[in-house]
């Protein structure tokens, strides 16, 4: 098999949690990144599946839907369980935080609504879940790309990137998923991630 060729904007967005997990899991990869312009050309090309990105190409074929591009990641880099149950819950955790930010956008009251009532009802559970695991992991002892999964989100909130949710909310109501964004970071595979990724 060739090296998974990775292509989305300069920025982190949808590709962040997938590059982290390359990274982490020790895969050899390559992160192409393409400006707007690049995109319009190339998609008005029909070079892209559904003519949104991320999209990984692998052994000349492509492949896209960002979830799907993760989970592939993981297995690869051996950040995916084996084991049925853990993969459950794994893919639950991660389809949530999908769905959670898939209801951002729209007018200055509906991203209230969202900050107020959408952003608490699909954390909380997961919240739970990382507390009740009492480690730092989502699941199980290990790192998996649930954990990638919260701390790229996390990170975001964290940052300010949704105006509309206080900087501080996961830290001061969500302790859980905010032990999980504590761990994965200090880590130094994640440290050296952002050392070499982050825009400079």
């Amino acid at each position: 098999m060739g090296k998974p060729v990775l292509t989305y904007f300069p920025m982190p967005g949808r590709a962040e949690p997938i590059r982290l997990a390359f990274f982490a899991g020790g895969v050899d990869f390559e992160d192409k990144r393409i400006t707007g312009e690049q995109f319009n050309a190339q998609k008005a090309e029909g070079k892209f599946p559904l003519a949104s990105l991320p999209i990984i190409e692998v052994d000349g074929v492509l492949a896209c839907q960002s979830v799907a591009c993760l989970r592939y990641a993981g297995k690869l880099g051996n950040l995916y369980p084996t084991d049925d149950r853990d993969a459950l819950f794994v893919d639950m955790i991660i389809e949530t935080l999908e769905e959670c930010t898939s209801k951002a956008g729209g007018d200055k009251e509906k991203m209230q609504k969202f900050a107020d009532e959408v952003v608490p009802k699909f954390l909380t559970p997961l919240n739970k879940l990382a507390t009740d695991n009492g480690n730092g992991f989502m699941v199980g002892n290990s790192l998996t790309i649930a954990d990638i999964m919260v701390y790229t989100q996390v990170k975001a909130l964290a940052s300010g990137a949704v105006s509309v949710v206080a900087k501080d909310y996961i830290e001061k109501n969500q302790p859980g998923l905010w032990k999980v964004f504590q761990k994965v970071g200090a880590l130094d595979k994640v440290k050296e991630f952002h050392t070499k990724f982050d825009p400079k």
